[in-house]
């Protein structure tokens, strides 16, 4: 296996346009991977006062104490409130009880009335003289006259009833207020503490203290007074940010470090892993127990950093910079990425710029790529956006080629009833447009890039399955897989140690041009608008945002679409130049 695959990658080298083909892609994938290290408005390192984040959570924390102890005088006034409230609610109710009594009592009686008219209308058709008919005929009109009077009663007993209904509605539509509620004094301020805290900053202890005499002087759980609460804001006082500022010092801080999360890590460390393994053991890329025992060692260590890593907010550092340089900060400084702009960071005084090789007024804009119709940097969103699309094609492939694997073992091993059963089913879903069948699923689960992942691996694997099974078919008869039967292998060794290794040759050449296509059907749905949606950037969601004035904007939809046609251009040369060096009589 380990020859096969060196003689596979030695022919896959010598043809150059999809050998440099795989090198370009391999770097589209770093970039995707460690995007937040190209294009970020974070600063790789930081140094700074900051006073400015200081006064943000503290304010943020500090509002939600005050609202709440104003809330606590309040009690006795809210247990007033509820029992207006349900005086009133029970006197409509009464009222409203009273009169539909009246109306059923009334709407009896003008039962009543229309059975005995009908009784007469029936005895007037049978009469047998006139008199009789004339007698009867009276006393019809007599009783149409008393049914219209009761039926008019039951219309205004309808009419008030509604009115009542409709000012129960207007004065009593809000819910009961729970007088029972209860502030938990001794956790509201301890999470003021931990959120003060939280921000990894140099606090005064004085600050501690303070929150500590407060934390004491808290009364016990229940109705509060306005009286209790005068020494508890008097203490709140003592903890205005100004007070603290003097205190604050230049802090070191690495907001990338801070803002990666558990995915991304472990994305950023499999990355190396498998770059250092086509370059040096290419061959150890299809042991799938060993990348499985890796990656989990991998994810391990990932999980370890990111508990390592202090959680700071976010916040717009850039602001944090210009704010120290205001206050004469002048040792404050910042080191940012490349591309030092965010993928959704709005500027709606630079909208539509132009990119930077085209002078605009004889000067060139400082966004390499331009900017979108909200001031947002088209070249971090092209590589954020590279991220989705890339990762669709990577995940779907993924899922169908496992999908496709699973039932094409199946089909091609047992044959018979099996083959035929699984071939048919295949041939059905192959019956389906594929695109318009995710369409359709994805307009009934809703849009998102997961569910699009996932639509596209159940519903294309296929081709993939039918794939395996004629390769099943044909190794399954050789000598090699005989003997491991004549030796006593049950089915599963089989297959998984003896076929399937050796029939996954065209499964990768149809796995790479499977990354076109998923590739191109996630900007497809994301251009339609049931993909990746505002404010994430997909290169399909960009040129869908260009659709309002493609020639005056042009940059907007050329640029995305040209990062299409490369990415897919380069994936089918891949794909060619893999199925060539796999195939014997095209071997140099």
């Amino acid at each position: 296996m380990k020859e096969n695959t060196s003689i596979i990658w030695r022919q896959f080298k010598k043809r150059r346009i999809g050998y440099y083909s795989f090198v370009l892609i391999i770097v589209m994938f770093g970039i995707a991977i460690y995007a937040p290290f190209i294009a970020n408005n974070m600063p790789y390192v930081m140094s700074a006062k900051y006073a400015y984040l200081y006064d943000y959570f503290y304010n943020a924390a500090l509002e939600n104490v005050t609202v709440l102890l104003d809330s606590l005088p309040k009690q006795d006034t809210l247990r007033d409130k509820e029992k207006e409230y349900l005086e009133g609610f029970n006197r409509e109710k009464a009222i409203l009880e009273q009169m539909n009594q009246e109306l059923n009592r009334v709407g009896d009686q003008y039962d009543q009335l229309a059975k005995e008219i009908t009784e007469l209308e029936t005895a007037i058709s049978t009469a047998r003289t006139d008199v009789d008919t004339d007698r009867l005929y009276q006393q019809k009109q007599a009783l149409e006259e008393q049914r219209n009077a009761v039926g008019g009663e039951k219309a205004r007993i309808q009419r008030d009833i509604s009115e009542h209904v409709n000012i129960q509605n207007m004065q009593y539509n809000q819910p009961l207020v729970d007088v029972r509620y209860r502030l938990d004094f001794p956790r509201l301020l301890n999470n003021l503490k931990k959120s003060l805290r939280s921000m990894r900053l140099p606090v005064d202890d004085t600050v501690s203290a303070s929150l500590e005499r407060l934390y004491e002087k808290l009364p016990a759980q229940g109705a509060v007074t306005v009286a209790a609460l005068a020494p508890i804001r008097r203490e709140l006082a003592t903890l205005d940010p100004a007070g603290v500022r003097p205190h604050l010092e230049y802090k070191l801080l690495f907001p990338v470090l801070y803002s990666l999360d558990l995915l991304s890590i472990f994305l950023m460390l499999f990355f190396v892993f498998i770059l250092a393994l086509v370059l040096f053991a290419p061959h150890y890329l299809l042991r799938a127990r060993f990348l499985l025992s890796v990656a989990l060692g991998l994810f391990l260590a990932a999980l370890v950093i990111y508990l390592l890593i202090p959680v700071l907010p976010y916040q717009n550092y850039k602001h944090v910079l210009e704010d120290n340089f205001n206050q004469g900060h002048d040792k404050a400084f910042a080191v940012f990425p490349p591309v030092p702009y965010g993928y959704n960071e709005n500027n709606f005084v630079e909208a539509y710029q132009k990119p930077f090789f085209v002078q605009t007024d004889g000067m060139h804009s400082r966004h390499i790529l331009g900017t979108d119709d909200n001031g947002r940097d088209m070249l971090s969103r092209m590589i954020w956006g590279s991220r989705v699309s890339l990762s669709v094609g990577f995940v779907a492939v993924g899922i169908y080629t496992l999908i496709g694997i699973a039932v094409g073992s199946l089909a091609g091993y047992y044959g018979g009833k099996v083959d035929i059963l699984i071939s048919r089913f295949i041939e059905i879903i192959m019956c389906f447009p594929a695109f318009f069948l995710i369409l359709t699923v994805i307009a009934f689960i809703g849009p998102s890039i997961y569910n699009i992942m996932v639509v596209i691996g159940i519903l294309r694997w296929t081709g993939i399955a039918r794939l395996i099974r004629g390769e099943f078919l044909r190794i399954k008869g050789l000598d090699y897989v005989q003997a491991a039967r004549a030796l006593g292998a049950g089915s599963y060794r089989i297959i998984s140690k003896a076929i399937i290794p050796n029939a996954l040759t065209p499964v990768l050449v149809s796995a790479a041009f499977g990354f076109a296509g998923a590739i191109l059907t996630e900007a497809s749905l994301s251009f339609l608008g049931f993909g990746v949606q505002e404010p994430n950037p997909s290169w399909g969601q960009m040129l869908s945002a260009s659709k309002g004035n493609p020639l005056l904007y042009w940059w907007m939809f050329i640029i995305p679409g040209f990062a299409l046609f490369i990415t897919v251009t380069l994936y089918n040369l891949v794909g060619n130049t893999l199925r060539d060096a796999i195939d014997p009589r095209l071997r140099m």
